[in-house]
């Protein structure tokens, strides 16, 4: 005990109501004369003796005096303040500094042994038996409070008409058999619990019985606290309630005449102990109440220590997801729907990202690209076309080198193309004439003698010519000739006319119009016409195969899925070009099912087996259109039922079969089993031996003890003691 917790003590047993004598006059001007402390009068003569026991009330700075043969009997003390006290000790009144000072937290209750104040004291020079000294108490920045003091032998009695207020933190002694204290709900912090503990001399064993509202309230629990079970919880949801209710407990001790022992109200105190526990996901970790999937902190028990010291185990559990993992599948439309790695089911080509779950294994992710796998038969042919030739197909014209495509589905796994490698010849076919100066043919005025070479569009043949043209003199001469050029450019599709000339046209040409002005003047017209093809814009359709043959734009028969090449072509209209996408356009009809199995059971389909909670998938073609997806949610409990039972056996029934586990001694178990469900559950045993003697109270072997579970423990509990599975007394909560 160090002189602090002493001093406190002794500052307690130092009140009394007695005062000594009555300040004289003339006191303030001596102490001032002679320069003593300005509480020297008040220190003098304002004082008061020590006698047990007091009560008292303390609201401002009061003066003991007292001598080490009064205190050598021992201390016990009982402060309740709304505030700290300050305790300064002075060898006289005269003495301008205090040979001891302390500042005392309030609600606090100490014993003190009286061989131990009476040495702390002559270690401080107070030697003689009947030396004096002086105290002065003075409550800080508060009202004061209560202060009781007794001798240590007496105790600190405390009853139903005039209870103390016990505090966490506190130590009350208890030495008369039948002590009442009050604890009140709001001097204890929100959620918090409270552990009474008793801490008897030479053992003794005490009654606990805890009523609210008032010393005769309601009981609410009865206990026998001793060495082996020598706690009880006065858990935060009762603390909580009574806070709420504005009602107050009250602790009965009771015990033997002439025995006594310690009160401590305590506030648990939890140490936690925490495991990092790193898991892949889907492996999980399997604690006895629960099964851990995800990342958390999960508290796994909490481990009686001693007194109020209290473990928590806990697993700090960190789940790494699975790397996705690249995958690629070709399916025939004969295998759709597909059931990938045995969980998934494609149902139509795409990209999915699929996570699979296996049970004792870490999950797989895939990022899975599907497509069709398609055979394709390719029937090819070619056609060769003059220059300046013009092909004609399926209402359009065509006179550069192109390829067609026709697509045709041979069955729904093969693709049947016909290409056509259309060419034109890329030099036209040389023709060789003859014609008289100043004359006219192919649409041209040959006026200048010699050869004349260029290209000739033959409307008979629809080809193109290379005209060589060997013009001869005639009679006339010195001709002259004014040309007019005219460029045109037109979209294909559209149709090109021209005043000067007959005809329309559809391709690039070349056009020459003559006209004689004069006797030997002439004007020449040469028009150019040029062509472009149109640029090829991709589009998609999703049609059902009742919307087959479908009439594309007004003018292209669909009549499979597939791609297609279309050309649309209108009167005197630019034509379009499309790439063309026609897709399966599938209805899909979903019927979701939930089923709960319990624990342990195993689910089978297509011979694979499962126990954790699953999503499976099948699918099935109604029509041509439709497409059923049935699925089916599995859940599966994550605790099993409990079942408690008994068997009284004669020792020469052992061993037992129980089930499918063999029972060889008497005792306790915990079991977990299957039953005929399929199912597992955890059976709590208790196999007791049989009682043959006629002078047993039988009833005794019926006596089975209450299982409690309590953060993840299973414990006994037999009326208000709590044991292991082993049989070991354990100081923890009570059950509500």
């Amino acid at each position: 005990m160090n002189i602090h917790r002493l001093l406190i003590s002794f500052m307690l047993l130092a009140f009394t109501t007695t005062l000594v004598a009555q300040i004289p006059e003339d006191c303030a001007d001596r102490q001032q004369t002679n320069g003593w402390p300005e509480y020297y009068c008040d220190c003098k003569y304002n004082y008061q003796n020590f006698t047990l026991p007091l009560d008292i009330q303390v609201s401002e700075s009061v003066w003991f005096k007292g001598n080490i043969n009064e205190l050598a009997q021992g201390i016990s003390a009982y402060l309740h303040s709304d505030c700290e006290f300050s305790f300064e000790v002075y060898i006289s009144c005269t003495a301008k500094e205090p040979r001891y000072q302390a500042v005392f937290a309030p609600n606090v209750a100490n014993t003190v042994d009286g061989s131990i104040i009476k040495r702390k004291l002559e270690e401080e020079g107070f030697g003689q038996v009947d030396a004096s000294f002086y105290i002065c108490i003075t409550p800080i920045n508060g009202l004061g409070g209560r202060l009781i003091m007794r001798s240590e032998a007496d105790g600190m009695p405390s009853s139903c008409d005039d209870p103390l207020y016990i505090f966490p933190g506190m130590s009350l002694y208890s030495t008369q058999p039948t002590d009442v204290y009050v604890i009140d709900p709001s001097n204890i912090e929100e959620a918090t619990d409270i552990i009474i503990h008793w801490d008897g001399d030479n053992n003794t064993p005490c009654e606990l019985q805890i009523t609210s509202n008032s010393c005769d309230g309601a009981v609410v629990d009865d206990v026998t606290l001793d060495a082996t079970n020598n706690c009880y919880t006065l858990t935060a949801e009762l603390l909580d309630e009574a806070w709420f209710n504005d009602e107050k407990f009250y602790l009965h001790f009771n015990h033997a005449p002439n025995t006594a022992g310690f009160v401590h109200c305590l506030v648990p105190e939890y140490t936690t102990v925490c495991t990092d526990t790193t898991i892949c996901q889907g492996m999980g970790i399997q604690l006895a109440d629960t099964l851990l999937t995800e990342s958390t902190t999960y508290s796994v028990d909490t481990v009686f220590l001693h007194t109020n010291q209290y473990r928590i185990n806990c697993l700090n559990v960190t789940v790494v997801e699975p790397e996705p993992q690249p995958d690629t599948l070709g399916l025939k439309s004969t295998q759709l729907p597909y059931l990938y790695r045995s969980q998934h089911t494609i149902i139509e080509p795409g990209n999915y990202d699929i996570t699979i779950h296996t049970l004792g294994q870490c999950d797989e992710r895939y990022l899975l690209h599907v497509y069709l796998d398609v055979d394709t038969i390719v029937h090819e042919r070619d056609t060769l076309m003059c220059y300046g030739g013009i092909f004609e197909y399926k209402g359009n014209k065509y006179t550069r080198n192109t390829t067609f495509e026709e697509t045709s589905w041979y069955n729904p796994d093969t693709l049947l193309i016909n290409k056509l490698h259309l060419y034109f010849a890329t030099t036209p076919d040389i023709v060789h004439d003859t014609i008289m100066q100043y004359q006219r043919k192919y649409n041209k005025f040959f006026s200048t003698i010699g050869d004349v070479h260029f290209l000739y569009a033959n409307p008979e043949t629809h080809c193109t010519d290379s005209i060589i043209m060997h013009v001869i003199p005639s009679a006339e001469s010195e001709v002259k000739y004014d040309y007019f050029y005219e460029d045109y450019t037109l979209c294909q599709g559209m149709t090109f006319t021209h005043p000067y000339f007959s005809g329309e046209y559809t391709s690039s040409t070349v056009l020459v119009d003559s006209f004689q002005v004069a006797s030997k003047r002439w004007e020449i017209t040469v028009v150019t016409v040029t062509f472009t093809a149109p640029e090829i814009v991709p589009d998609t359709l999703f049609l059902k195969t009742t919307e087959l043959p479908y009439l594309y734009k007004e003018q292209y028969l669909v009549e499979d899925f597939g791609e297609h090449d279309v050309l649309i072509t209108a009167p005197n209209t630019c034509d379009e070009h499309y790439q063309l996408l026609v897709l399966h356009n599938i209805d899909t009809l979903v019927y979701e099912t939930d089923t709960l199995l319990c624990y342990g059971k195993v689910f089978v389909q297509d011979s694979i087996e499962y126990l954790v909670d699953t999503t499976l998938q099948t699918a099935s073609w109604l029509n041509a259109d439709t497409l059923q997806i049935d699925v089916l949610n599995l859940y599966f409990a994550t605790l099993p039922d409990e079942i408690y039972e008994t068997l009284l056996l004669e020792p020469s029934e052992l061993p037992y079969q129980y089930r499918d586990t063999i029972i060889t001694t008497f005792g306790e178990y915990e079991l977990l089993l299957y039953n005929e469900e399929g199912c597992q559950e955890l059976v709590y045993l208790s196999v007791v031996e049989k009682k043959t003697t006629t002078d047993v109270d039988n009833t005794s072997i019926y006596d089975r003890p209450q299982l409690i579970l309590r953060d993840g423990v299973v414990y006994m509990l037999r009326g208000s003691e709590v044991y292991t599975l082993l049989g070991q007394s354990l100081c923890i909560k009570q059950p509500k």
